[in-house]
């Protein structure tokens, strides 16, 4: 081997030992997530008769945590972090208003409910109606969508203008597939029964929806992740 061969196949090693490290304490954090949802179905004696179910909001939650964790510092003025806060603001809100999350009501009414009988992450479920306003929150999902405007938020105060568009462009669409994909829900009965279905059983399409809202969500944190 020559030496600048062994030097490239040095720095590559160095590279992997670097991302092991680094992705170590993440990896460790979804063993613990994932032993805890599992000890939680044992001990309240939950059916999960979809093991996946189980996977789901640890998926989310820790690739969102280690993203938003790593993420470089925001960057820039006042008004174009302010700006950049304002888009991500609105994209949050188009997450929620696009997978159901949130909703406008045809009349004004007042309520709140917990549904804390399903697996942790899904559970607890806030059902909220304010006014013209109603929601049901799915705590993973919820964790999720504002990691993503976080990472979008500082994505836009480091981006060039022409990085921006290029980059931060398909990736809100691919945002936005995902809140569509998590729509489909809707079809299997929305969100409180695919709560019910997580600690029970479920139908194909509630599963379908939620596994490929997974990979578009995979694939959204990653493209965010990696503008600098």
């Amino acid at each position: 081997m020559t030496e600048e061969a062994t030097t490239r196949a040095d720095r590559a090693l160095d590279r992997a030992g670097t991302a092991l490290a680094a992705s170590t304490p993440w990896l460790a954090l979804a063993v613990v997530l994932l032993l805890a949802i599992l000890g939680y179905a044992v001990l309240a004696d939950v059916a999960v008769t979809k093991p996946r179910y189980a996977f789901y909001p640890v998926v989310w939650l820790v690739v969102g945590a280690a993203a938003v964790s790593r993420a470089p510092r925001a960057v820039g003025s006042v008004r174009r972090r302010a700006l950049a806060g304002g888009v991500a603001t609105a994209y949050l809100g188009l997450l929620l208003w696009f997978t159901g999350t949130v909703y406008v009501m045809p009349e004004w009414m007042y309520s709140l409910s917990v549904f804390a009988d399903g697996l942790p992450g899904w559970a607890p479920i806030v059902t909220f109606m304010l006014g013209p306003l109603g929601g049901s929150v799915v705590p993973f999902v919820l964790v999720g969508y504002v990691a993503l405007a976080y990472l979008t938020y500082v994505a836009l105060t480091r981006a060039t203008r022409g990085l921006a568009a290029a980059v931060l462009g398909p990736v809100t669409c691919v945002g936005c597939v995902a809140a569509g994909v998590s729509g489909l829900l809707a079809l299997a009965g929305g969100t409180g029964a695919t709560v019910a279905v997580a600690g029970a059983s479920g139908g194909a399409l509630a599963t379908v929806a939620y596994d490929a809202a997974t990979v578009v969500y995979l694939v959204a944190v990653t493209a965010l992740a990696t503008v600098d």
